[in-house]
């Protein structure tokens, strides 16, 4: 809870035990109606413990940043694999100042609740074969330290909900996360990784 009054040393009341000592029974009847109250309606919790309670577990939330910050919800065919998940994970939370990255154990069921889709059917990209997610991309507006180069994309082209895939090697280098995130945008399944 954030303390909203703050009372300077000069405002301090030396004999503030003595008064409150002089008031004890009207404080133990304001105490007893208070427990009448809470035993025949319950806990009333003000608006303004609701909104800083979830304030703080909002910012608390790791992975809900993540995906907040780093990933855009699309609620269409867009696609990506767990792997290019990770690598974005990676890189926002180098980003971000974080010791680790979001696992995907924990990643995996808020995208579910954000409505994202795992896909059945594995995908083979280049000889590998890859689990992938629908409905989402990377965020346009997560942009790294523009001046690493070693960003590329994963060779990703279009994946459909039905499992259907055309696989392409397509490396980009380049540091434009806009760039990458509005060709995501067009090819349907696109996210920067670090070599």
């Amino acid at each position: 809870m954030p303390w909203l009054v703050t009372i300077s040393a000069d405002e301090e009341d030396p004999e503030l035990a003595d008064k409150l000592w002089a008031e004890a029974a009207v404080i133990l009847n304001w105490i007893i109606e208070g427990a009448r109250i809470f035993l025949t309606e319950g806990l009333v919790v003000p608006d303004s413990i609701l909104v800083a309670s979830e304030k703080y577990r909002t910012g608390q939330d790791f992975v809900g940043r993540f995906i907040r910050e780093a990933l855009e919800i699309t609620g269409d065919q867009k696609t990506m694999t767990v792997a290019d998940i990770m690598a974005v994970a990676e890189i926002w939370a180098t980003d971000a100042g974080f010791k680790y990255a979001p696992s995907m154990v924990s990643v995996a069921p808020a995208l579910t609740k954000a409505g994202c889709e795992k896909l059945d059917k594995r995908v083979t990209i280049a000889g590998q074969k890859h689990t992938v997610w629908s409905g989402l991309a990377v965020a346009p507006a997560n942009e790294p330290d523009t001046t690493d180069t070693t960003l590329r994309l994963s060779p990703m082209e279009d994946v459909s909900p039905k499992g259907n895939t055309e696989a392409g090697v397509h490396p980009v280098h380049t540091t434009d996360f806009g760039a990458l995130a509005r060709e995501s945008e067009q090819r349907g399944s696109v996210a920067p990784t670090r070599q």
